[in-house]
Formats: structure tokens, C-alpha cells, sequence
């Protein structure tokens, strides 16, 4: 029942997946590969990364700072109580798939929205369907490409360009 704090040095081409649960967050610096990181109750930390990434956290923000991304890798940024703060290269070609049920969407991006279209459930014993929104943001940045997944409940979902 004691809280430990692990300070690892790794190369710099490597490949992570760590997760915590209570306690301190995980910072991740200077990184070029493909991470996987998880937290239960605290943020995670990105600085000058660069490859690709699939991060959550349930009560913490996430805040990521991409030096270079891998083309064309799906990646996903999740937190249920946080915010969700990712920089990526100015020239990153993306498409952004973003919701906030409780905050606000910020970017610097330009970007070319389109809705997310509704959802349509049929009832083939009696004909009846039902239509739902899915409640999406989509846009494309530089022209689109891989789909980056940005989803938070309470929290602010911030895209910045470097």
C-alpha cells in the first residue's frame, strides 16, 4: 500500500505500454515510437514525442506534444474528467474526431468540418427505426487522413499546430 515513483531511462527509438492506477501521473519524455499508456486517476505527460499514441485516463488531463507523428496511424486521446491538450507538426495531415459532452473544442487547425452523420437502428419484426445522433465533431486538417479520436466527458478538448 505504498505509493512508488519509477524514474526510467530508455533509447530513444522504443515502444512503450505502461499504465498506473492511484498515485502520481506518468510523464513520457523525448520518445520516438509507439506508446500505449494508461492512467486510472491522475494525468499523463507526452513532451517531444514522436511515432504514434493511444492514451487515457479516467479522472486527469492529457496534455501530449508531438515533435513528428508516423503517417497515416489511427490514434486516440480518451479521459473522462480531464482535458485533452495534444501539438502536433503544422503540416500534420489528420482527421479529427473529437466530442466533449461537458467542454469546449479549441484549434488552431484549419479545419474543413462535416457532421458526423445520424445512426440508424432498424427493427426488422415491425419496421420501426430509430435515428440517433452520434453527437461527433469531424474535420480534416491539411487535407484529412488517419483518424485521431478525441473524447472527454467534463473536460476541454484543445488541438494546437507547432
Amino acid at each position: 500500500n505504498k505509493q512508488i515513483n519509477l524514474e526510467i531511462q530508455v533509447p530513444t527509438k522504443f515502444d512503450l505500454k505502461l499504465s498506473g492506477h492511484n498515485g502520481e501521473g506518468i510523464i513520457v519524455e523525448n520518445i520516438n515510437g509507439e506508446l500505449d499508456i494508461s492512467h486510472h486517476n491522475d494525468d499523463i505527460t507526452l513532451i517531444d514525442i514522436s511515432g504514434s499514441a493511444v492514451v487515457n485516463t479516467h479522472n486527469g488531463d492529457i496534455k501530449v506534444k508531438f515533435n513528428s507523428v508516423t503517417p497515416e496511424t489511427p490514434m486516440a486521446f480518451t479521459t473522462f474528467n480531464g482535458d485533452v491538450d495534444i501539438t502536433f507538426p503544422a503540416s500534420f495531415k489528420a482527421t479529427f474526431k473529437m466530442q466533449s459532452q461537458r467542454g469546449e473544442m479549441f484549434t488552431d487547425f484549419d479545419l474543413n468540418i462535416r457532421n458526423s452523420p445520424p445512426k440508424r437502428d432498424d427493427n426488422e419484426e415491425d419496421g420501426v427505426y430509430k435515428i440517433s445522433l452520434q453527437e461527433w465533431t469531424i474535420g480534416d486538417a491539411n487535407g484529412g487522413g488517419a483518424e485521431i479520436l478525441y473524447k472527454t466527458y467534463n473536460g476541454d478538448i484543445i488541438i494546437r499546430k507547432k
